[in-house]
């Protein structure tokens, strides 16, 4: 046998076909045959003879080796019969020294990621990396994929699965132990929060197995974005030394996220102090995102004149609203 570690064979033992006692003169008899590394096995069969007074003194078996249940999938015995001619009464010894097997390498997993806790509204597109790899104290700890799938969960979806293919290097133990890593993708490291997290999982041999990650949260970051106030011309007299604008940042009709119940906005007020006649100023705000991870958003960006007592009077601030483009994990600069 040149199959390797342990795995349990069947051998099946039947009458060939011309026989004198075809009819009745048969077995399935079988018997699981544990081979390993180097080792041989002598296993007994006995063949149930009908008792018929024959002329033949003898019958021909075929004798196979056949797959064992639970096994069928990947292992694959070469099927070589041994023809035995044996007597009535006789006890025939052979051998299946010309078998072998050979062992499809490939074991399926199946990945689930399941979002919990999705606050408010739902992400649109959030890929993720799923990444497999074998655990090093396993008996084919050579046995590793760096198989990385993206996982994109779509509009409002809670769950997404996929498959995931580990290469086996044909060692047939019974079970083998894998990291399985969810990871984030590069481009959204900046906003979104999500631990990487990792299961340990045994598959036996001939396994398809479900992995899921049932316990996800996610948390998105608000970005900042640098707005600038713009004095145009120099007062004749004297320059207000503050006063209070408000900026409005709303989604657009259109965004991603204009289509949840909760679209992403901020109503921030500041009061900035000035300096004499200057001629800009710029501050940075916070926009406040709804666990919505599209690749980018757009904001209509308002000037409001504040509420500084009689200042609103002498003070003429423009109400200009302009369209910006956010990318997610970007500042972007509105003035």
């Amino acid at each position: 046998m040149t199959c390797s570690v342990l795995f349990d064979f069947t051998v099946a033992v039947y009458t060939e076909a011309g026989t004198a006692t075809t009819n009745k003169d048969y077995t399935h008899v079988s018997r699981n045959i544990p081979f390993s590394r180097d080792l041989s096995e002598l296993v007994k069969i006995r063949i149930i003879d009908d008792d018929t007074v024959d002329h033949y003194r003898e019958e021909t078996f075929n004798v196979m080796l056949q797959n064992a249940p639970g096994v069928t999938q990947r292992i694959k015995p070469v099927r070589t019969p041994v023809t035995v001619v044996i007597r009535d009464n006789d006890v025939a010894t052979f051998g299946l020294e010309r078998a072998s097997c050979k062992v499809d390498e490939a074991v399926t997993l199946r990945v689930c990621v399941v979002l919990h806790d999705m606050k408010r509204d739902c992400p649109v597109e959030f890929p993720f990396y799923l990444r497999l790899e074998a655990r090093a104290v396993t008996a084919t700890s050579g046995d590793h994929d760096a198989n990385v799938t993206d996982i994109t969960i779509g509009e409002c979806s809670r769950s997404q699965c996929t498959n995931i293919t580990v290469y086996d290097d044909s060692f047939l133990e019974l079970d083998e132990t894998f990291y399985i890593s969810l990871l984030k993708l590069p481009n959204h490291d900046g906003r979104i929060l999500l631990d990487v997290v990792e299961k340990t999982v045994t598959i036996e041999d001939n396994d398809t197995i479900s992995i899921i990650f049932d316990d996800l949260t996610i948390a998105v970051e608000g970005f900042p974005v640098l707005v600038c106030l713009l004095i145009e011309g120099r007062p004749s007299s004297d320059c207000p030394s503050s006063f209070e604008i408000r900026v409005l940042l709303r989604t657009e009709d259109g965004t991603a996220t204009s289509r949840g119940h909760f679209p992403d906005y901020v109503r921030q007020s500041r009061r900035l102090t000035i300096p004499v006649c200057a001629k800009d100023f710029c501050y940075n705000i916070s926009t406040i995102d709804n666990l919505s991870v599209e690749y980018h958003e757009y904001f209509s960006v308002a000037l409001t004149r504040g509420s500084n007592g009689d200042l609103n009077e002498r003070i003429n601030i423009p109400t200009p609203t302009q369209r910006c483009e956010i990318l997610d994990d970007n500042s972007k600069l509105c003035n």
